[in-house]
């Protein structure tokens, strides 16, 4: 504990002035005080790389003596460069367990930094150490310890997060539904309801949004959708069944993005659909009249009749129905 604190020490007066340096000095001098904040860069990672070395496997040590200086002064010192350093160094330097145990004050932190913060950057850097921990143990063939539904935790972060940042842009906050969705299935790769939150969330912030998303925005949407980026994830037949026919808000979501941006989305899934098959290895089945519904609403873009007014509804003749 005594090396502990005075490592905190050091590390405390270091960032301080790591601070007061951007601020400070004739603007000739930008130069050099760039370079030493750069080399006190350095120094102040090394002294939280020490700390996780000094403390080891001690969780009671790291979770009531050190995390609460650390985050307190990440939250005060309330400099961008200084913030987002900062905890990405403690994501990065203490063991996965740790941050387990740690994640409702992680999150927490997050709530109180600058506003010009990336804060979707730090959670990403989080939730990826949480999913490259489960893989981890997997390979070990090991029991992965959890204390807490991870997924309730940031859930409620993300409704925490949009009540009190409804500055945060699409963006900004998309990204990060993605990421969460992504721990969801890696973690509790059945519960697809959790999906159906995210997706609903997601739709209720485009609505919230009140005008067309803006084009340079869609690519975050078919992310969403398609599980593009899902690095831990196996895109199947199966798994986007499962997900049309149990997930309504996918359906919901779908629907308010512009025609020619949907069909390309269920473009993308029919080719799933027809190309790959279950993971027993059966043909994919349609087992039920609900489902196949559901299925086709998903489909309907694809082959709805659009009349215009100078447009004749062609007969059943002409269709060659009966």
């Amino acid at each position: 504990e005594f090396n502990a604190n005075f490592v905190i020490t050091n590390f405390i007066e270091m960032n301080k002035l790591w601070v007061r340096l951007q601020h400070q000095g004739p603007l000739r001098e930008r130069e050099q005080r760039t370079k030493e904040r750069k080399e006190l860069q350095i120094l102040i990672g090394s002294q939280l790389v020490r700390l996780s070395q000094i403390v080891d496997d001690n969780l009671v040590i790291y979770r009531d003596n050190i995390l609460p200086v650390i985050l307190e002064q990440v939250v005060q010192c309330r400099d961008v460069v200084s913030q987002e350093y900062l905890l990405d160094i403690v994501c990065q330097v203490f063991p996965d367990e740790f941050h387990l145990s740690t994640l409702d004050s992680l999150l927490e932190s997050t709530l109180h930094m600058h506003p010009d913060v990336s804060i979707n950057k730090n959670v990403l850097t989080l939730i990826d150490r949480l999913n490259g921990y489960i893989d981890r143990k997997e390979q070990e063939q090991e029991t992965a310890q959890v204390d807490s539904d991870l997924f309730k935790v940031f859930w409620n972060y993300l409704k925490t997060l949009n009540e009190e940042r409804p500055d945060l842009s699409l963006q900004q906050f998309v990204p990060l539904i993605e990421s969460i969705m992504a721990l969801s299935l890696r973690w509790y790769p059945d519960n697809l309801s959790n999906l159906n939150a995210l997706y609903g969330f997601t739709a209720q912030k485009c609505k919230d949004y009140g005008k067309a998303i803006p084009q340079s925005a869609e690519y975050l949407f078919v992310n969403l959708l398609i599980l593009q980026n899902f690095e831990y994830v196996k895109r199947s037949a199966a798994l986007f069944y499962n997900i049309i026919s149990q997930c309504e808000s996918f359906r919901e979501l779908l629907s308010l993005q512009n025609v020619p941006l949907q069909k390309s989305i269920i473009n993308t899934i029919l080719d799933t659909l027809l190309s790959t098959s279950t993971e027993n290895g059966d043909v994919l089945v349609i087992d039920s009249k609900t489902n196949l519904e559901n299925l086709l609403s998903v489909m309907e873009p694809l082959i709805r009749f659009r009349v215009t007014a100078t447009t004749r509804r062609p007969s059943n003749s002409a269709l060659g129905l009966s």
